[in-house]
């Protein structure tokens, strides 16, 4: 698996990422206000979870992203306002969850 955790304040790095062959997951932070960046990235081939990070607000930038190869969960952010930029996604091999962002 692929984490994030902890504190991120600056999200340029990802930029180059095209593929993640595993999961991905932002979770469990208490500072994080912000995902975006990873514009390049297209696939995911296991699933995506962003879930359990309290003071997160806004998700963006994942405009290229096409597949996830599992299940894609946004659960559980309880300061979530925004989420935009997966207009490409077509295809994810599991269930779609986004719940419980109050």
């Amino acid at each position: 698996m692929k984490a994030i955790l902890g504190t991120v304040t600056d999200w340029s790095p990802f930029n180059c990422l095209k593929e993640i062959t595993d999961n991905f997951s932002i979770s469990n932070t208490l500072t994080l206000t912000t995902i975006s960046g990873f514009g390049n990235l297209e696939t995911i081939g296991g699933y995506f979870f962003i879930r359990f990070n309290a003071n997160l607000k806004s998700i963006s930038g994942f405009g290229r992203m096409t597949s996830i190869g599992n299940n894609f969960s946004i659960f559980q952010n309880n300061a979530l306002e925004t989420i935009s930029g997966f207009g490409n996604l077509t295809s994810i091999g599991g269930y779609i969850l986004i719940a419980v962002n109050i």
